[in-house]
């Protein structure tokens, strides 16, 4: 039986370390006929960045099908609507039509191109929030007790927002000065685990379904 290919193209290199060393794993035990692969960003810079980086991946590789892990927090303006999207109601309406611009970016470049896009909200850090618990595999306590009263009332991590001062990974790094998001976070993910955090994340979670009915 064929593989089916799926490449993911990450912002940077604390979502590649994730996706090495617990997605990957994870979506290829659910269906063992995909096969992941991944490229980093490097910075988003403008949407088109996004764009050119796909189609020249696409172009080695074009049986494969691609998905994105890219931070709502700062995503390109440049992206057509980026305005009327940021003026509609609630934070799943938002992420879900900026996905649906990013699709229509790149399929009218190429139509052929297989995307399954996907924007994290509001960005990596965010899915840490599913238990704050797990932050003592190297941090005090009384960091994380001082980070939890500060996110208390959300209702949900995907719903914490992505101010400059008060995204997901500046709250952390406020309370908690040490924290390496190259290195603590995709840690921190993996011993939360998984099925933990489509648990607690919607968007999350709708994303993994999508992959798991890959064709």
């Amino acid at each position: 039986m064929n593989k089916i290919k799926l490449n993911i193209l990450v912002e940077g290199q604390t979502e590649e370390t994730f996706v090495r060393d617990c997605l990957s794993d994870y979506i290829e035990d659910v269906n063992s006929r995909v096969e992941v692969g991944y490229q980093v960003l490097y910075g988003v810079g403008g949407v088109s960045k996004i764009r050119n980086h796909l189609l020249n991946w696409y172009k080695s590789q074009s049986d494969a099908c691609f998905t994105t892990m890219i931070d709502f927090y700062e995503f390109p303006k440049d992206i057509k609507g980026y305005d009327a999207i940021m003026a509609a109601d609630g934070v799943y309406k938002r992420v879900s039509l900026l996905e649906k611009a990013l699709h229509d970016e790149v399929g009218g470049a190429n139509p052929a191109l297989r995307l399954v896009p996907y924007i994290q909200l509001h960005e990596f850090e965010a899915l840490l929030y599913t238990d704050l618990d797990a932050f003592e595999l190297f941090y005090e306590r009384w960091q994380i007790d001082r980070l939890r009263r500060e996110v208390r009332g959300f209702a949900t991590p995907e719903h914490i927002d992505g101010g400059i001062q008060t995204a997901p990974s500046k709250r952390i790094l406020h309370h908690i000065h040490d924290y390496s998001k190259r290195t603590a976070g995709p840690r921190i993910a993996a011993n939360i685990g998984i099925e933990r955090l489509r648990d607690a994340c919607r968007h999350f979670d709708e994303w993994l379904k999508k992959l798991e009915k890959l064709k």
